[in-house]
């Protein structure tokens, strides 16, 4: 008999496919020697100990159609995903918003986030303080970033991840909090986070006038160089200088430390690796080719990387699972080939090691987490308590673990990595499915689900088959991360059950409602789930979930059906 499993569960991160503050305690960002000696304003403006109070005022029909603005899976990895950078479905509008007290006419507003992160009922924003008025700033910036941090209840992995970056020398972003208002509504706690454009360079480099690139599900190959999306100027179609790494990667191995070590800065790239593994970011680039930024200074003619989205670490319940190592990952072009060179594998390791010894300390992060909850308590709304209590505990038990974790493996040598390179991350229509259930809400957490289901799966070419169905329908603040959940287990064999899964605002379960299932109203999932052990087999789009009885009263009936086709890798 099928039970819930919350590896089954998987919410989109932000670009996934399976697939702190530079100033935090006493972990300090590194020098640099750019930085004048005067008193910068943006250290007021990224003080970790004071959350900022956002009052935003903006006409309720913008703000409609600004918090709803969405991309569908498709946008971000249709067919076409690899010929240019990702398009933004975002445009600003005009908002009066009060900093602390200080008021600002004019000011541009718009929404932020991929697929993750996005959320109509407390979207990311972001402030632009001179999009209408020219030179307009507050306390030195004209930009202002602020993250609802849907991927961390707690809130705290933005700012702790950042300032483990710095305190490893990679240039990393400042990062506290802020309370914020729309309208006079209460919308709790952000995180603020320091927008990557020419004035975070001018802190990190002597010349920031160099090629800037977002990296979003992007890599250093061929085919996939178009991805990266320029900052210096949106229009330029020049990467002469990433193909230069891209190059330099396919020399053999005896030119390869010679020829990449001239176009990126290597020592930068183990502290940024290293970094990230030891803070379990598993959405960045080394493992997933996502969430970064990339910088060609022109004083040294390397490349250099900047972390970016870290609002999934220290090992969550993330897609990857147990199969993956803790002390390294090399899912993306670089940090592969730099892993199986006899000469650079050491490096990396050495690396690892250092900043274990230097840089991390669980104690003083933890202290962080107790310092960060204090200021962030004041500011939760009711709904966000439990999971942020469920969040918190979780972040305080990885981090206390975390470097064990990681010794003990390697104490038994380096972990041999033998995955290849993942495909392009383009999905194509691998089949349908489709469903009727009858069962009640909360059916998802009983031993014995409750009600009947039919259910039809065309996968690659293939009806599959099974012998049994069991809907399973409910949401939890914790279980679920506050979503509404449907899904029918298809069961195939003992212990084997196909499983479409449905994820959605627990607002929207109504009797009679027709909701759509387009990665903006619904996400959804095909898994295949063997034992304890749970694999994505497609993501679920162009559908429809028809709620014909529905509540979210514990007990009461929840029938309905649901259509939809499956997108999967063109290579399955």
């Amino acid at each position: 008999m099928p039970m819930f499993n919350r590896f089954w569960t998987l919410p989109m991160a932000a670009g996934s496919l399976l697939w702190l503050m530079g100033c935090a305690g006493d972990v300090t960002p590194p020098d640099i020697d750019n930085v004048p000696d005067s008193p910068d304003p943006t250290d007021q403006l990224f003080d970790p100990d004071h959350v900022i109070e956002v009052e935003v005022e903006i006409d309720p029909a913008d703000w409609d159609v600004l918090r709803y603005q969405s991309r569908s899976l498709l946008d971000i990895v249709g067919e076409e995903c690899q010929e240019g950078p990702l398009e933004s479905p975002y445009t600003w509008f005009t908002a009066s918003v009060t900093l602390d007290g200080e008021s600002f006419e004019e000011v541009g507003i718009r929404k932020k986030g991929l697929l993750g992160s996005d959320n109509p009922a407390k979207p990311s924003i972001k402030l632009n303080m001179d999009l209408f008025v020219d030179g307009g700033e507050y306390l030195g910036k004209d930009m202002l970033t602020f993250n609802n941090a849907r991927q961390d209840p707690s809130y705290m992995d933005q700012c702790i991840g950042y300032a483990l970056f710095a305190a490893a020398d990679v240039p990393a972003c400042r990062c506290n909090f802020a309370h914020v208002t729309v309208n006079g509504v209460e919308m709790g706690p952000y995180v603020q986070v320091e927008s990557v454009r020419r004035d975070f360079l001018a802190r990190h480099f002597e010349d920031n006038s160099g090629n800037h690139y977002e990296g979003t599900l992007s890599d250093l190959r061929e085919d996939w160089i178009n991805t990266f999306e320029p900052k210096k100027n949106a229009d330029d179609e020049d990467r002469s200088d990433l193909q230069a790494v891209v190059d330099a990667l396919a020399v053999p191995d005896d030119q390869l430390v010679e020829e990449l070590g001239a176009v990126v800065d290597l020592e930068e790239f183990y502290s940024f690796w290293a970094a990230e593994v030891i803070t379990g970011h598993w959405d960045g680039y080394a493992n997933a080719t996502n969430n970064f930024h990339i910088y060609h200074d022109p004083t040294t003619d390397r490349f250099f990387f900047i972390p970016w989205g870290i609002d999934a670490l220290f090992d969550y319940d993330h897609p990857f699972g147990e199969w993956r190592p803790n002390s390294v990952t090399a899912g993306a072009a670089l940090s592969r080939r730099l892993y199986l060179h006899p000469d650079t594998q050491p490096a990396y390791l050495e690396r690892l090691e250092a900043l274990l010894d230097d840089v991390w300390d669980s104690g003083t992060v933890l202290d962080e987490t107790d310092r960060m909850e204090a200021l962030l308590r004041p500011y939760l709304v009711p709904q966000e308590e439990e999971l942020f209590e469920a969040y918190l505990d979780n972040l305080r038990t990885n981090i206390d673990i975390r470097e064990d974790r990681i010794r003990d493996e390697l104490a038994d040598g380096p972990p041999i990595w033998t995955e290849n390179l993942g495909d392009e991350p383009c999905l194509v229509d691998v089949g349908s499915v489709e469903a009727t259930f009858e069962t009640i809400w909360g059916s998802i957490f009983e031993a014995q689900p409750t009600g009947t289901a039919t259910m039809t799966v065309e996968y690659n070419g293939e009806e599959l088959e099974f012998s049994e169905f069991f809907p399973l329908v409910g949401g939890d603040e914790v279980e679920t991360d506050g979503y509404a959940v449907v899904a029918i287990a298809g069961e195939m064999s003992p212990s084997t059950y196909i499983y479409p899964q449905m994820f959605f605002e627990p607002g929207l379960v109504q009797s009679g409602a027709e909701l759509t299932i387009d990665w903006k109203e619904i996400s959804g999932y095909l898994v295949y789930a063997q034992g304890d052990q749970g694999d994505l087999m497609a993501y679920l789009g162009d559908g429809t979930l028809l709620l014909d009885v529905a509540s979210t009263v514990e007990g009461e009936p929840v029938t309905g059906s649901f259509t939809a086709r499956l997108f999967g890798s063109a290579t399955e």
